[in-house]
């Protein structure tokens, strides 16, 4: 494995890749929620200890050396026990398990992760609804 490779739910995966998991990105946003909170951090992102910019805020897999603080791991992410589990989860190659739903769909009423602020329906109801409304618009348009 390369730099921009990881082991992450078993798989070998780019950064990318990596990050265009709806789990993972909760996960980061989490982790860059209580970086901020570290007391060894000043308000610009950098670290008190080091001099330069929060290694936790910095891109990439959270096992890459560039990216671990040992502070931050001692201190302050056990502070957030969903986090602190999804985090050495991850070192261990395997995936987010402390997933969020932060939606109910509007039609079946299902639990679901938002993409967007206002969606209202998940994935499946959405693509039901949206054939819906392209078959009424065929019927409404094609006499």
């Amino acid at each position: 494995m390369t730099d921009k490779q990881c082991m992450y739910d078993g798989k070998v995966m780019t950064i990318l890749e990596y990050k265009r998991k709806q789990a993972v990105s909760q996960f980061e946003q989490r982790l860059t929620q209580l970086s901020k909170s570290c007391a060894s951090q000043q308000h610009d992102g950098t670290c008190v200890i080091t001099g330069e910019q929060c290694s936790v805020l910095n891109d990439g897999f959270p096992t890459h050396q560039n990216r671990r603080c040992l502070y931050f791991e001692q201190s302050v992410l056990p502070a957030d026990n969903a986090t602190f589990k999804d985090y050495f989860a991850i070192m261990q190659g395997d995936k987010v398990q402390s997933v969020t739903y932060d939606g109910t769909c509007r039609r079946c009423q299902e639990e679901f992760l938002k993409k967007a602020k206002n969606q209202l329906y998940c994935a499946s109801c959405a693509s039901y609804l949206a054939k819906e409304r392209k078959r009424k618009y065929y019927h409404k348009t094609a006499n």
